[in-house]
């Protein structure tokens, strides 16, 4: 059996600041917990993010975004805790159903234990097209670390499912 229970549960606050007309403030902290059934790679981190927007347009807008975070493992022998650190900046072009960001950007990760930083240059693209009432295609690429990419795609998703209004079926 291949199959585990996992339990991750993400909470804090988010808060956005207007500095204007077309720029605000985007603050968000976050604690998450992470636990594996049958794995000893059960976890916590606290995340930490800032981002400055700016909108050309109601379709268009662009950021500067910075965070950190640091994530302890419940077996620090097995997993050696590690902090991140990151600077990005983000154009995102939206039309009726149809949504492209470009991100690049630059990360730090410094494991516990290990002699150096290491240094990565981030880029992303997403191209998101609304097919239907429920229905989405959505293209993705880019560079990451691995563990930096599997870790951000989980918090995306369970952040995103947190924050996504409820559908009714008919």
């Amino acid at each position: 059996d291949n199959r585990e229970q996992m339990n991750y549960l993400s909470t804090g606050p988010q808060i956005t600041l207007p500095l204007g007309a077309r720029t605000r403030l985007e603050i968000s902290g976050r604690y998450t917990d992470t636990y594996l059934e049958d794995s000893i790679q059960d976890n916590n981190a606290a995340i930490g993010n800032l981002a400055l927007v700016r909108a050309f347009s109601e379709q268009t807008s662009m950021s500067l975004n910075a965070g950190v975070s640091r994530t302890e493992f419940d077996d620090p022998l097995s997993f050696p805790d590690y902090d991140t650190r990151q600077a990005s900046l983000q154009l995102q072009v939206n039309a009726p159903r149809t949504q492209l960001v470009l991100e690049g950007g630059y990360l730090e990760y410094e494991q516990d234990g290990a002699p150096d930083v290491s240094e990565y240059l981030l880029a992303r693209m997403e191209l998101t097209r609304k097919i239907g009432a429920r229905t989405q295609l959505r293209l993705v690429a880019g560079t990451a670390p691995a563990a930096s990419r599997m870790v951000r795609r989980l918090r995306h998703r369970v952040v995103s499912k947190l924050n996504c209004a409820p559908t009714h079926s008919a």
